[in-house]
């Protein structure tokens, strides 16, 4: 029978083929693309090289193939479509020779060296990846499923009998064909037909068949049953054999035998595919571990030798740690990578050791209190003694036993004193202030100290003796008190044994020059419309205000120093005046201004309203805290004059309405102000805040325009910080109808708010408003902050230091420079602001502050000297240190107590509306101590934080005065 070849319909149902590069035409040898493919296409043939080739390959070919000449076989190769159905393909080679399907330029999708797939680019045993082809219809020698395939009738080619002429190993690279002649190569051109039945003519020649479209293929091909046998993928494992045709046309089963592994490809038949690669697998291990924590030790040269503590708790990390590598077949083909995560940071301990030599001093009997009063508190001496004696035998030395010393100081000592005053008390019980006397008293039994906190605690001393003294040419009262343990600091910052309270001695009142604040508050309320003048520096504490302020009536008055002088007046806690109409107000100084009124609206330390008034050569230093409307000067100028007023200090404005604040004035209507200074700390929850000034607002009567609501040649410095921007500037808020800003430097750093014109105004473009009467105002480069939100805001100039302080020159500015001097009682009575409290005192660490002021609500008797050494043995990591204690409450037995003299926690409660935990409860555990060593003060240890804890109460020995109740009753 004649040779007849059924070519295989292979199904393009895997989008991977994987090819063998020495299979490849020369043509497409040389189109691979390297990299990976992107997936833009149905199908690739990932092409791969062999590591090595066999030299015997090619010969090895050709002999296959005249094998395949010389003996007639049928190899039958099984297949599947897209529709998992399996195809017969049966190939019988014949002696008359072969059909291919493939031309010279297409791809041999059977050549697979790894089976088809999804898998992408692989990793192959002996094979290396090199790149990859876009295939589609006309690059494949597969047929599509979709196609029909016709057996060809070859016609007969007649031969001579014998052997093949064989050459000397030729190099064949083409596809076996019908003979063994190569034929001519032409330019591979890409086949776009499709297939369809090729028949010959009686010459020989090729007929071209019909072509049809490739209809749905449905029936299997050759001698198949009409359904194939539906088997889960069978793999086949039987060997290839010889299959014939007997002379009823029946396959007869050929003998089958065993063949060697063949490694080459054959170009036309497909060959079975190989089990599948195993692919490299990730293995990871994964473990944790502890990271020990690290002791660091800190050296502190201001502490001795063996002085050592605990700055910072240490505490374990611990980290997890990946080790992954490659495995192939159980074995690992990688170097194992590790990879480290911090799952805790590890915190090491801080231990800070004291570097400092201890020193050694020479103590002798005439200079032994001398050299134990330099001597530091809570530090370890040792005394070494070296007796010298002569008992007639001449002078002998002997050596006694070594001694340690300490100095530790707790004693009782009030402190953040806000105010203190003398109170006498007469027969009936009644309280008068007696501040202000003029003699001495005879008995001073009926008399005590009233000593009053920044918090409002007050203690009450008893009166030991009152004497009138002269200090630096002053006629003063010295007041002695005495209480068991009680200390205090003199002047000189030694520490004493009593209380002692200075005062002047009042100087009555000379032809309206006046030289006590009592007599001259008295005067202004009782005479709102008389001249006053300072003949000194005054001192307004322990003088009652009339209300809000110390002078409730409008003033109509002058006020000012007597010629050639510029007196201060000392520690006002409420605004000098409430208003004033026609007043003038010049030459003097408000000094120590405390005023603390959060409750109140409108506060400001000259006074709140000032109509048709003149302010002039007056400095303001302190601070003033109010609810809304707070301002360092006044708060509302109207049609009034302000010049050279200075305000130097803090304002804290707490209200949330929204009001008007400045640093000079809140609101100034048809009012100038001109050479004036603030250099100010602001803070503001809900205000409208102006460096200098507020609002500006010149009127609507256009008629003199700079002449009246300007604001000129003034300096603003300091820090504005702002909860809420309330259109608030470095120097104005706003400017109303036709106001005048001219000229005027800021130095102010704006946080939350426009760095000088607050108002959205200013890009309003009204000729008549904001913007247009802004002039040839500046700022400092680098030294001022602010937003600049504002369109036109962007034309406001920057100027650096040396042209600001020249511009400043001009501006004829002196109040910023008017000299205070504190007041003489202040020196003596050792008084200091709540910031400086403990800045002299020994062993004091600025970082420490906070844990010095939370030590004062636990212990709020014992020294400055003992409440530092405390702060200082707290750990960074204690709430004591980071946060801000407002109360502390004592309880028995998980309840809230009123008798202190018996608990066993505290309770404490910080500003940040936490409380205390300490372990698994709240409060802090504490233990009674049987002695604290002070009188009166019952003390506790509290657990976990190396310090005391004192109830703020005395404890005192009731017995007789229940014995006495039992008698009467």
């Amino acid at each position: 029978m004649g040779s007849l070849l059924f070519a295989p319909s292979v199904v393009g149902a895997s989008p991977y083929h994987y090819l063998d590069y020495s299979n490849l035409t020369q043509n497409k040898r040389a189109q691979p693309k390297s990299g990976r493919p992107d997936k833009s296409k149905e199908s690739y043939a990932l092409v791969y090289e062999k590591d090595a080739l066999p030299n015997t390959g090619s010969s090895q070919s050709i002999m296959t193939a005249l094998g395949l000449l010389a003996i007639g076989s049928l190899i039958v190769i099984i297949t599947k479509d897209k529709k998992r159905k399996k195809i017969a393909t049966f190939l019988i080679v014949g002696a008359t020779g072969l059909v291919t399907l493939s031309t010279a330029s297409a791809l041999n999708l059977n050549a697979n060296i790894h089976e088809s797939g999804r898998d992408g680019v692989l990793q192959i045993s002996s094979y290396r990846y090199v790149g990859y082809l876009e295939l589609d219809d006309r690059t494949v020698s597969s047929v599509s499923p979709a196609s029909t395939v016709s057996p060809v009738e070859q016609p007969k080619v007649v031969t001579e009998k014998g052997e093949p002429e064989v050459h000397e190993k030729p190099d064949y690279t083409q596809p076996i064909g019908a003979n063994l002649v190569e034929p001519e190569v032409h330019e591979k051109l890409a086949y776009t037909e499709p297939v369809g039945t090729t028949e010959v003519d009686e010459n020989g020649n090729l007929i071209e068949p019909p072509v049809s479209e490739k209809p749905e293929y449905t029936q299997p091909v050759g001698m198949v049953p009409d359904e194939a046998p539906k088997t889960e993928k069978p793999e086949y494992t039987e060997p290839v054999g010889t299959a014939g045709v007997d002379e009823n046309g029946n396959l007869i089963e050929p003998p089958v035998s065993n063949i060697p592994e063949y490694t080459e490809p054959i170009s036309t038949v497909s060959e079975v595919a190989s089990e599948r690669e195993e692919s490299p697998s990730l293995h990871t291990d994964i473990r944790t571990e502890t990271i020990p924590k690290t002791t660091i030790e800190e050296s502190d040269p201001t502490k001795f030798i063996g002085d050592n503590s605990v700055k910072q708790i240490g505490e374990d990390g611990e980290r997890q740690i990946v080790t992954s590598y490659e495995e192939l077949h159980g074995k690992k083909i990688s170097e194992p990578v590790e990879t480290v995560t911090i799952v805790k940071e590890m915190k090491p301990e801080i231990l800070v050791k004291g570097t400092k030599e201890k020193p050694t001093v020479d103590l002798k009997t005439d200079n032994l209190s001398q050299v134990l009063e330099n001597l530091d508190y809570y530090k370890d001496y040792t005394i070494s003694t070296t007796m010298t004696y002569d008992v007639g035998k001449g002078a002998e030395v002997s050596t006694l036993e070594d001694r340690p010393l300490r100095l530790d100081l707790k004693k009782v000592e009030l402190k953040d004193i806000a105010n203190t005053s003398l109170v006498q008390v007469n027969e009936s019980g009644v309280e008068s202030d007696s501040n202000h006397l003029t003699s001495l008293p005879s008995d001073v039994t009926n008399y005590y100290l009233k000593v009053t906190s920044r918090e409002n605690k007050v203690t009450r001393l008893a009166i030991d003796k009152i004497e009138e003294v002269i200090e630096e040419g002053k006629q003063l009262y010295k007041v002695t008190a005495k209480a068991p343990d009680l200390v205090q600091r003199d002047k000189d910052g030694k520490l004493r044994d009593t209380y002692t309270y200075y005062f002047e001695k009042p100087r009555a009142t000379e032809d309206k020059v006046y030289y006590n604040f009592h007599d001259l508050a008295k005067d202004m309320q009782a005479n709102p419309s008389g001249e006053f003048k300072l003949g000194a520096d005054l001192n307004a504490v322990n003088v009652k205000p009339a209300g809000k302020a110390y002078v409730m009536v409008k003033f109509r008055g002058t006020l000012s120093s007597v010629e050639n002088h510029q007196y201060t007046i000392h520690n006002l806690e409420r605004p000098l005046f409430n208003e004033a109409e026609g007043a003038t107000l010049k030459n003097f100084n408000l000094g120590n201004v405390n005023i603390n009124m959060p409750w109140a609206d409108k506060v400001a330390p000259i006074g709140n309203m000032f109509k048709n008034s003149t302010l002039e050569n007056i400095k303001v230093v302190g601070s003033v805290t109010g609810n809304n409307d707070v301002t360092g000067a006044v708060n509302k100028l109207d049609e009034a004059n302000m010049r050279n007023v200075a305000f130097i200090g803090k304002i804290n404005s707490l209200g949330d309405k929204g009001w008007w604040s400045g640093g000079l004035v809140s609101e100034s209507w048809r009012s100038n102000v001109d050479s004036s200074y603030i250099d100010a700390d602001i803070k503001a929850n809900n205000s409208k805040v102006g460096g200098l000034i507020a609002k500006i607002d010149h009127g609507v009567n256009p008629m003199d325009v700079k002449q009246r609501g300007r604001l000129t040649k003034s300096v603003v410095k300091g820090t504005m910080t702002l909860k809420n921007h309330g259109q608030s500037g470095g120097v104005i808020h706003d400017n109303y109808n036709w106001g005048w800003v001219e000229n005027n430097v800021s130095m102010m750093k704006v946080n939350n708010g426009e760095i000088m014109y607050g108002s959205g105004s200013v890009d309003s473009g009204d000729p008549d408003f904001g913007f247009h009467y802004f002039k040839n105002n500046v700022y400092v480069r680098d030294v001022a902050s602010g937003n600049v939100s504002y369109k036109r805001s962007k034309q406001i100039q920057g100027v650096d230091q040396a042209e600001a302080d020249k511009r400043i020159a001009t501006f004829n500015i002196t109040a910023d420079k008017y000299e205070i001097t504190d007041p003489l009682v202040n020196t003596l009575n050792n008084l200091t602001t709540r910031d400086n409290e403990y800045k002299t005192t020994q062993d004091y660490k600025a970082e420490r502050e906070q844990a010095y002021r939370n030590i004062e609500k636990l212990q709020p008797f014992y020294n400055k000297e003992w409440i530092v050494n405390q702060g200082n043995k707290l750990t960074d990591e204690s709430n004591l240190v980071k946060k801000t204690v407002l109360s502390v409450t004592g309880m028995k037995a998980g309840q809230f107590v009123t008798d202190l003299s018996d608990i066993d926690k505290i309770m404490v409660h910080y500003a940040d509306g936490t409380k205390e935990e300490l372990t698994v409860t709240e409060e802090l555990t504490v233990t009674a101590k049987t002695d604290s060593k002070v009188a009166q003060v019952k003390e506790y240890d509290v657990a976990g934080q190396n310090i005391v804890y004192t109830p703020n109460m005395v404890m005192k020995n009731r017995n007789q005065l229940a014995s006495g109740i039992r008698e009467v009753s």
